[in-house]
Order: structure tokens, then C-alpha cells, then sequence
């Protein structure tokens, strides 16, 4: 089995690498990566090829030099693909094995020649600790079918010696649970004539269950176990009612979940237990029938949005679940998209989308020319379309209202300043225009050009462009008219050397028949290159000319010589010459385009083909011609198209793959990098988003891990060393909270260890390899928003920094002691491709790996309450007249109390007050210890709060226990009621028990300014108040109030001692609340309305 080595990268997402037909099987690895194989493309083409799509494109992962087709798929926890189908023929047998990609390299997995597996592979499963299972015409020496398993090192039979079933049909499907039990199903029946569900328990076979409910054989066509280990069974099988069903097994019995109006073809849950079900349910309307992707939540079915039409996949019995923060279902089938494109359809429980690219370059033959501008964005022309590559996707560039049609050899370039123009015609008719796009939108000018036979533009060494009109035998500028030349002759080719002297030349010849070239410059005008180009054979025509960095001049074309090959010539000042060394460059076709590098080696490309029927680019060096491309490709370069080297100094050049499909592909021709390749993930195989990967040695640079956790650099042969970095957080203490505090003072006190050197590096913040009170010090910092980072001190430097990092590959020598660790990764001569060089991130005082961007945090099982009241004191003696109003100086006692603290261990949040109205004095009474940090509270109204228990133990206090006082400060007069709130400005809200589950914290007001009443004492609250004001006094007789000019605002009667009054309608300002006793005597009060 041999992988096809491709040294050309197309440009974008290409139509050789979409399903270009009903993907067939299909799977889904552990992080997110999509794996496709096509049974009727490989068989139509002969060929295996397993397609990759890496969340933006789909690649080909490998032609497989192998007999026979994918048709099951299975992953490791590594991450490395399994398929079965493949075969080997010996001695006119067929012998199936189970192929491995590791990410870089196929191979065959062992032999399993010891079995008799001459009949197929149909499931492959893997279990929790590596095993490999495989099923479906393997029989054992008895002649009875069997699972084969894979230890890493050999092939045998599951439970031989250990099956009273003996399975006498065909194995088709094989699952395996939590526990490692082995489930199977197929065409093997059980006493009864029926179908049934075979299980392996690690010692031996047996029969699930007694009575699947199975009527009417028919066929099992998925079995799927959820995460709580249920078993779910879906075929054409129908029930006693003639009903095609789904059978659940709990672990003791059977049970019927649906019946269907059609057979079940695939079946998978989601993290919630939800059940999905393709095939199943089948609705027709009219003449037009869909087939649904159902949901069961444990009690109804429900189908999900039909935005997918007619999704007729009961072709199909591939379905996989997606295991990622999203949660995403992944469906293929016997459905198309509105280009008639097969596709593979996404669920991500909101919207259906097509994992295919919607943006990729679909053409078939219509490539005429392509260029690039100097920010690296691709053009290419073709058919009615430009569309432009800007390194993520490519885009059709002309507006739906545009009509462009493109005559003859259409042609695309780029100017100095990266304004693209094409050549076409605007509408249906009339001259030639230059088509002019700015990047924005497109503008046209006329060239005056009525019937042009091979249009062509060209850029001089200032960016400047001309076009070449063959119609009326003259060149032009695209901004002046040059003059005229050959007359009566095609300009094929046109090139610049150093000092922008234009050379051309084409189909013109001597009187004698001989091709030849001229040159012009503004100086001197149009001169003639005296040298005769063919000199073999008269005719033919000069099709392109280069021109290199020493002014080096070459052409080449439909000319041949004495051996009746086309070849390419050189002017060495006085004639033309063969370009030839240590071998010879004759061909047996026309020689399209030549090119140069910055090197001076030249390139040429056409129509010839190799010995192995494959259009190729040739290379001269200086010394010998070479092939660019090896002869074992299985794409042809497009001989007609241009040839090009982009700003990066890739040769690029126009292709077809194997369906002859065309697209653009880039070669680094001049550097000799190579790639390093990686991810960057957390212990828990979570994706880390833009981490700073560094790399320094014999060349510095940097890069940033993408959205799915991907680094990637290219660099030459030499020594270096990568190391990542992050300290970047938009949220520096996510992750790190008072539960991770807990659990660092349990591992110091050694009341419970950490027990993995991940969590160990989490705990020593401050990275001098001990963990100690220092680093719970610097977590609650960091945590209370006292720090914004950790600081590393190595001798007398020091690091801010929020992560460490660890090679993958590194195994702790000792996992209680993990210090010093391997923090990068080094390659010395870097001579091949690195590739899965992964790190592992760890968040800086996160040791129970809380930290996620994506994924939500834990869900409070309970509430912890506290209660705040408000009790005024005054500051000064003369203040005689306080009545409850926030005079200045007037200093607020806040009790916080708490209900439901129960052995708690851990809690944090951040009490916000109105920093405009008040100051913040200090927190007395203080009887837990709880940290605070008080220096932001007055700048921003907010103190962060946080406590854990001081023997790392568990705390439990009455409910109407006071915590600690809050003392604030009035700022100003009336300034109004106080509240007090929470939010999570500065740290997480929640609390956490001796087990490590989380409460949440919710903070509500008893009473607010309200003093305590003694007997006939005149009460007035809230106050101050901008809306109902309570107003309480015994003996109370008649009730005025007033406002600052003594004016009368309202007056009531009072019939008990106790009422209410609307000041919604008042004037903001202070009023007087006169109180008329019953013995005659007066109260007052100030009120004030906000």
C-alpha cells in the first residue's frame, strides 16, 4: 500500500477534493476532523481515496495503491483512522485487512491471514484502552463467523473457545460500551428464527436478552449505545403489528421506543441522551417524499427543521455524532445541494449546513488565465466569472448584474498598485473593454478594439499593462497607443527585462521563414533581434518569452529541431541556442509558457506529457532539466495555462485531477521548508484558541493557534526550538476560582493530593517548583482582581504569564513531582515534516480544569442567601436633627447575614455598590476571615470578595448569622435609598461544598432605613424615595405634608397608624411631614424625593 507523494498544495478548497460523489461512509474523530470515502467514485476510477475535511476544507488524505473500497471507518482515542474493505489477492484469493492512518502514513494493521477473512470487512470498533474489534466475513477454523481482535501486536479470534452461539450468517455491525462490552449484530438468527443482539462480556458470548420483539426478519442496519450505556437497535425488522420499530435494551430488558413507516438506517445520541434517528421517518406530500432526521428526549419523537429537502438516505447507514462543545449531528445520504453536489449535512441543534465548500473553485475546462496581486490574493478567470482566493475562501468577484463575456483567450493581471483588470466584452456586443476592478467594484474603458483574435495583457516591470490587439496588427498600452508592428502577424508573447525593454514576438518571420524577436523601448524604438530561432525546421510560432534576473532572455513554442521536438532556445547576444546540459529538454508538443525564479531557474510548461501520460512543469537549472512534479501524480498541469510565481516565490500553475476537473495549484519552488505541524490542547483534550507559538534557533518567528487549536510553520533545514505562550485571557482568572484555592491548601495541608502533574503545575503559580501558601496567596490576588497575571522570578528576571505548556510526547519521570517539565520542542537539521508536535496547556491556578471559552461551567445545585440591612449611625455629636435622610459624614453600618450555609468550603463574588453616592469605609466584625480588596471600590463601586475555610474543612453556620459588616459613607445630601448587588465584574459568583459542587449566591434587602420605633415615634420610609413612601406613627391624629416654601401638598386623616403615600407626583426637593397628635402636640420629619 502506497501513499501518492503531491508536491503541488492547491489554492483553497478545489472540486478534487469535494464528494464528488454519494459519500459512502463517513466519520467523525475527536476533534472534529470528517473522514469520507465514495465507493462509486473509487470503483468508477480504480482508485482509494479517503477524503479529510479539517473544519474549513476537504483534502485528500492519500491515494491508496490497494484493491477494494472503504466501507467502515473507526477512531482511537489518538486520534488515528482504521478502514476496513481493503484486500490484498493471493494466489487468486482475496485477503481483506484493516488499513491505519496516523496522520502522515498508511499502513496495514498486522495480517489477518490467520482468519479466514475472505469475505469482507464490515464494522471496526475501539475500545477504551486501544483494542482494535473487527467483523463481517471473518470465520474462524470452524467455519463460523467471528470478531477478530487487534492487542497492538496480533490479530485472534473474540471469546474463542467461549461462544456457545456459533454465528452462522454474516456479521454486519459491531458497538462497544463503557464497561468494554462487545455488542454485535447481523445475519445470524437464535433459537427462535429470529435476530438477535449477541454480546461478549470479556468471558464469553450470549444472547442480549431472551425477546428483541423482532415479528418479521428483516435486517439490523445500526446499533448505537448512549452514554449511560443503553443499547438502541434500528433495521428493517418489523413487530407483531407489521411496524418497523426501534428497540432499546436498559441492561435487563427490551422495549419498543418508535414505530416507523420505513426501515431505520442509522442511529447515534447526542450528551444529553437524546436519540437521533435517520431512515426511520419517511413523509409524503403530493409526489414529493422526505425523509427525516427524528430526535426522542426519553418521551416524544420530534423531527428536526426540514431546511434539508428530500433527503432520501436510506442508501445509506452512515450517521455519526459529532463529540465537540457544539454538540453537532453529522448525516450523509442520497441528497445533493443546489449545485447537484453530494455533501455531507450538519446539525447543530439549531440550524441544518453543508460540511462542503460552498466555497471552493468548481470548474470544468474553463480556466483561461489566473494572477495574483501583491497582497497574496488569487484571481482566476473563467467562463462568465472572476473569482478571487483571499486565503480563506474563494468568491465570484463579478455582481449578479454584470454581464461579461469573455472572447478568445481570455486574460486576467494585476497592476503595480493591485487593481485587477480582465479583458471583455461588456454586454452582448460592441468593442473590447479592459475591465477594471479596484477591489470594490468594477469600472470599464473602452480599448476601441471592434474584432480582437487572441487577446492578451501584459505587466512591464512598473506594473504597468498592455494588451496586444492582433486584429489591426498593433500593440497598445492600456493607456497609450505604442505604435505598429508585424504587420500581417499574430504577437504571441511579450516579456521585460531589468530596465522595463519590452521583447515580443510570435508567428512573424525573415524573408527567409525564419522566426525572430524585436524589442522597443521609447529610446530607441522597435529593433530586431538579428538570430534565426528555428533553425531546423521554418514555421511554427514563438508562443511565450522569459526574461530572468541577469537579463537572461528565453523562448520557446511550436518550433522544432532536427529531431522533430519542440526545445527551448537562448539569446546569448548574437544567436539563439538550445537550452541544454547534462541532458536534453525535447518534447513532442508546443512549449506554452516559460518563467523564472529568483534563483534563474527557468520553467517551462505545455502539452507534453511524461512517460507516465501526465502533463508536467519542467525545471532547468543551469546545469540539467528535471521534472517538478514526480511521475507517479495523478494530476495534470494544464499545458495551455500560464505558469506563474506569486510574491512568496510559489510557482503556480493551472491543473486538472483525475476527473479532469480544473484548479489552481502552488509549488514552493524556491525555499526547501519544510512544516511543523500541532495543536494546542488543555488535559482535557480541549481546544486553546490563540496561543502564541514562538519558534527561535537558527531563524525567530511566531505563530497563533486557530480556531480548532491548529499551529503551523514552514521553515528551512536547520535547528530550532518551539515553545507556546499565552497571556492573552479576556478574562484573567477564567478558570481560576475559590474551589481551585480549596483544593490547593488540601494538597498542602495533604489533606487530599493532587494526583496529576498537569494539576500540580496549575498549583505553583509562581513557578519556583514548590507549592505553597505563596501560590494561594497569588491565586486569591488574581482572583480578587488584585493581579492580572502570575509572575515567574528566575534570578532577576520576571515573566507575567497566565499558562504553562508541555510537550505531549514528554512522560513525567515522576507524576507527584512533574518539576522541571519539557516547556518546547526542538528539531535539529529539521530535514522532513513534523507533524501532530502537540502541546499541552495548562491554566495557571486552574488544578481542577475549570478554565473553557466555550463550554459552560458547572450548574449550581443550591442557593446560598445573604441578606443585607441598613442601621445609620452618626458620626458627630451635633447632628441632633437625623431622621433617617444620608446626611454627609453620616457613616452606614451594613449587617450581612446569611440563610442555607451549609458546609461550605469555598465561596467568592463581587458586592457592587453606587460608588457615586457613597465611599467605601471598611468591613468590620469580619468573623470568617473572608479576603477582600478594597482599594477599586471606591473608583468603581466594586469589592471583590472571597473566603475559603481556613483548614481547607467545612464551614456551616445558622441561618441569621452575620458574616461581616459593610461601612459605607453618605457622599451628599438626599442622595436616596441604598442597594447593594452582585455581579461577576471582577470575580465568578458561587460557593462550593466539601464535595466540590457549586451554589450560587443571591443577596436580597431586609429593610432599608427604617429605625427602631418606640411608642408615638413618627417613622418615615424609604427615605429618601422617588416613588411609595411608608409613614408610621401611633396616636397619629391628621397628617401634613409640606413642601420647602411652607406650601400645603397633601393633608390626610389617619384611621390607623399606619399609610401610604404616592410621590410619584411630587417635585424632586425635600418636604416636611407634619404629624398633628391627639393630644394637640406636633411631630416632624424630613422627607426626601428623588
Amino acid at each position: 500500500m502506497k501513499l501518492s507523494a503531491q508536491t503541488w498544495n492547491p489554492i483553497g478548497p478545489t472540486q478534487q477534493y469535494l464528494l464528488t460523489q454519494i459519500p459512502s461512509v463517513s466519520i467523525v474523530d475527536n476533534i472534529g476532523n470528517i473522514y469520507a470515502s465514495n465507493q462509486s467514485l473509487n470503483n468508477y476510477y480504480g482508485k482509494n481515496f479517503i477524503a479529510k475535511w479539517d473544519g474549513t476544507k476537504w483534502n485528500n488524505i492519500g491515494s491508496l495503491d490497494t484493491l477494494g473500497l472503504a466501507n467502515c471507518f473507526a477512531v482511537d482515542n489518538n486520534n488515528n483512522l482504521y478502514v476496513g474493505g481493503f484486500y490484498h489477492i493471493v494466489s487468486g484469493n482475496k485477503y481483506y485487512y484493516v488499513a491505519k492512518w496516523d496522520g502522515a502514513n498508511w499502513s496495514e494493521l498486522g495480517n489477518l491471514n490467520n482468519l479466514n477473512v475472505s469475505y469482507g470487512i464490515t464494522s471496526i470498533a475501539v475500545d477504551k484502552i486501544g483494542n482494535i474489534y473487527a467483523t463481517g466475513g471473518i470465520r474462524n477454523s470452524s467455519n463460523q463467523y467471528c470478531v477478530a481482535k487487534w492487542d497492538g501486536n496480533n490479530w485472534s479470534e473474540l471469546g474463542k473457545n467461549a461462544n456457545p452461539l456459533n454465528f452462522g450468517g454474516f456479521i454486519t455491525k459491531l458497538t462497544i460500551d463503557s464497561l468494554n462490552n462487545i455488542y454485535i449484530a447481523g445475519f445470524f438468527y437464535n433459537a427462535s428464527s429470529k435476530l438477535y443482539i449477541a454480546k461478549f462480556n470479556g468471558i464469553t458470548w450470549s444472547e442480549l436478552g431472551s425477546n428483541m420483539g423482532i415479528a418479521t426478519n428483516g435486517s439490523i442496519n445500526s446499533i448505537h449505545i448512549d452514554r449511560y450505556n443503553n443499547l438502541y437497535v434500528g433495521g428493517s425488522f418489523k413487530n407483531s403489528s407489521g411496524k418497523y420499530f426501534i428497540a432499546k435494551w436498559d441492561g435487563s430488558a427490551w422495549s419498543q421506543i418508535s414505530t416507523n413507516n420505513n426501515s431505520v438506517t442509522g442511529l447515534t445520541s447526542d450528551s444529553s441522551g437524546s436519540i437521533y434517528c435517520i431512515g426511520g421517518f419517511k413523509t409524503t406530500t403530493g409526489s414529493i417524499v422526505r425523509y427525516h432526521l427524528a430526535k426522542y428526549d426519553g418521551l416524544v419523537w420530534s423531527y428536526l427543521p426540514d431546511s434539508l429537502r428530500n433527503l432520501d438516505v436510506t442508501n445509506s447507514d452512515a450517521i455519526s455524532y459529532l463529540y465537540n462543545a457544539k454538540n453537532s449531528i453529522y448525516i450523509n445520504g442520497n441528497f445533493v445541494n443546489k449545485d447537484g453536489i453530494p455533501f455531507i449535512a450538519r446539525w447543530n441543534g439549531v440550524n441544518w449546513s453543508e460540511v462542503n465548500g460552498t466555497n471552493q473553485l468548481t470548474t470544468y475546462n474553463d480556466i483561461t488565465d489566473f494572477c495574483y496581486d501583491k497582497a497574496g490574493n488569487v484571481y482566476v478567470c473563467q467562463n462568465s466569472k472572476v473569482e478571487k482566493w483571499d486565503g480563506y475562501n474563494w468568491k465570484n468577484i463579478i455582481p449578479a448584474d454584470e454581464v461579461l463575456n469573455f472572447r478568445g483567450a481570455t486574460t486576467i493581471e494585476s497592476d503595480s498598485i493591485g487593481n485587477i483588470y480582465v479583458l471583455a466584452k461588456k454586454g452582448s456586443g460592441g468593442d473590447l473593454y479592459s475591465s477594471f476592478w479596484d477591489g470594490d467594484k468594477w469600472q470599464y474603458r473602452n480599448l476601441a478594439i471592434t474584432s480582437i483574435l487572441t487577446p492578451k495583457l501584459y505587466k512591464d516591470k512598473k506594473g504597468r499593462l498592455y494588451v496586444i490587439n492582433n486584429s489591426t496588427q498593433y500593440y497598445a498600452s492600456l493607456i497609450p497607443v505604442i505604435g505598429n508592428t508585424y504587420p500581417g502577424r499574430e504577437v504571441l508573447a511579450v516579456a521585460f527585462d531589468t530596465a522595463n525593454v519590452m521583447y515580443f514576438g510570435g508567428a512573424a518571420t525573415d524573408d527567409s521563414g525564419y522566426l525572430y524577436i524585436q524589442k522597443y523601448d521609447s529610446a530607441n524604438g522597435i529593433q530586431k533581434l538579428n538570430g534565426r530561432i528555428n533553425k531546423y525546421l521554418k514555421g511554427g510560432g514563438v508562443y511565450t518569452i522569459a526574461i530572468d534576473n541577469k537579463n537572461n532572455i528565453y523562448c520557446a513554442g511550436n518550433f522544432i529541431n532536427g529531431n522533430i521536438k519542440c526545445y527551448v532556445v537562448k539569446w546569448d547576444g548574437s544567436q539563439w541556442n538550445e537550452v541544454v546540459g547534462t541532458n536534453s529538454f525535447n518534447v513532442s508538443a508546443p512549449i506554452q509558457a516559460l518563467l523564472t525564479d529568483t534563483l534563474g531557474n527557468l520553467y517551462a510548461t505545455g502539452d507534453f506529457t511524461n512517460s507516465k501520460g501526465y502533463k508536467y512543469v519542467a525545471k532547468w537549472d543551469g546545469n540539467s532539466w528535471s521534472e517538478v512534479l514526480g511521475a507517479d501524480s495523478t494530476s495534470n498541469v494544464l499545458g495551455s495555462a500560464s505558469i506563474k510565481l506569486d510574491a512568496a516565490y510559489k510557482l503556480m500553475s493551472v491543473r486538472k485531477d483525475f476527473i479532469s476537473y480544473q484548479y489552481i495549484a502552488a509549488f514552493n519552488c524556491v525555499s526547501t521548508a519544510k512544516e511543523i505541524f500541532g495543536k494546542v490542547i488543555t488535559p482535557l483534550n480541549k481546544i486553546i484558541q490563540n496561543a502564541s507559538i514562538k519558534y527561535y534557533g537558527a531563524a525567530k518567528g511566531n505563530t497563533s493557534s486557530d480556531f480548532l487549536g491548529v499551529y503551523k510553520f514552514k521553515m528551512n533545514s536547520a535547528n530550532y526550538t518551539i515553545r507556546p505562550t499565552k497571556n492573552n485571557d479576556i478574562t484573567k482568572a477564567n478558570g481560576v476560582t475559590s474551589v481551585d484555592v480549596l483544593l490547593t491548601q488540601r494538597h498542602i495541608l495533604n489533606t487530599t493530593k493532587l494526583n496529576s502533574p498537569y494539576k500540580l503545575i496549575a498549583a505553583d503559580v509562581d513557578g519556583n517548583k514548590v507549592i505553597n501558601s505563596v501560590d494561594v496567596l497569588r491565586m486569591k490576588r488574581l482572583i480578587l482582581g488584585t493581579d492580572t497575571t502570575f509572575t515567574k522570578t528566575v534570578v532577576t528576571t520576571k515573566t507575567d504569564r497566565l499558562w504553562e505548556f508541555v510537550d505531549s510526547g514528554y512522560a513525567f519521570p515522576d507524576t507527584t513531582n512533574p518539576f522541571p517539565f519539557k516547556d518546547s520542542i526542538s528539531f535539529t537539521n529539521l530535514t522532513s515534516n513534523k507533524i501532530n508536535q502537540t502541546f499541552i496547556g495548562v491554566k495557571l491556578g486552574d488544578v481542577n480544569y475549570d478554565w473553557n471559552a466555550t463550554v459552560a461551567r458547572q450548574m449550581p445545585v443550591n442557593s446560598v442567601q445573604l441578606i443585607y440591612d441598613v442601621i445609620s449611625t452618626k458620626e458627630k455629636s451635633t447632628q441632633t436633627d437625623f431622621s433617617g435622610t444620608n446626611l454627609r459624614n453620616d457613616e452606614l453600618r451594613i449587617p450581612i447575614t446569611t440563610n442555607n450555609f451549609k458546609d461550605l468550603a469555598a465561596m467568592q463574588y463581587t458586592l457592587h455598590f453606587d460608588n457615586t453616592k457613597y465611599e467605601f469605609v471598611g468591613i468590620e466584625n469580619n468573623k470568617l476571615g473572608i479576603d477582600f480588596n478594597a482599594p477599586p471600590a471606591n473608583k468603581t463601586g466594586n469589592i471583590a470578595m472571597l473566603w475559603t475555610d481556613k483548614n481547607a474543612q467545612s464551614t456551616t453556620l445558622a441561618d441569621g448569622n452575620e458574616l461581616f459588616t459593610l461601612v459605607l459613607r453618605a457622599k451628599e445630601l438626599g442622595i436616596g435609598n441604598l442597594e447593594l448587588g452582585i455581579n461577576t465584574d471582577i470575580s465568578e459568583v458561587e460557593a462550593w461544598d466539601n464535595d466540590y459542587r457549586k451554589h450560587n449566591i443571591i443577596l436580597t434587602q431586609k429593610v432599608i432605613n427604617k429605625k427602631t420605633q418606640t411608642k408615638n415615634e413618627l417613622v418615615i420610609y424609604p427615605n429618601p424615595t422617588n416613588g411609595i413612601v411608608n409613614i408610621e406613627c401611633e396616636n397619629a391624629k391628621q397628617v401634613v405634608i409640606v413642601d420647602a416654601m411652607g406650601r400645603s401638598i397633601k393633608q390626610l386623616t389617619v384611621n390607623n397608624e399606619k399609610f401610604i403615600v404616592d410621590t410619584k407626583q411630587f417635585t424632586k426637593g425635600i418636604f416636611i411631614v407634619k404629624v398633628t397628635m391627639k393630644d394637640g402636640t406636633i411631630k416632624s420629619e424630613k422627607l426626601v424625593v428623588e
